[in-house]
């Protein structure tokens, strides 16, 4: 949905995956779900022009048509 990550970093215990563009920014956390021994994701952190809940889904929302483009 959102293509390849344009960071990625290790914060232990989690793996992050960062998209960014010129107005937000986008961090996924996987951690290693030990029952499937795959990686899941249990946490994000948006970061934008604001803390506004709308700002945050017009941020994610310009990543997903970023990537369409």
């Amino acid at each position: 949905m959102l293509g390849l990550a344009a960071e990625q970093y290790e914060q232990p215990p989690a793996m992050v995956w960062r998209y960014k563009n010129t107005t937000c920014e986008l961090d996924l956390f996987f951690y290693l779900d030990l029952r499937s021994n795959r990686m899941r994701t249990l946490h994000y952190a948006v970061r934008g022009n604001s803390g506004d809940p709308a700002n945050r889904q017009d941020c994610l929302e310009s990543l997903r048509v970023a990537r369409s483009n």
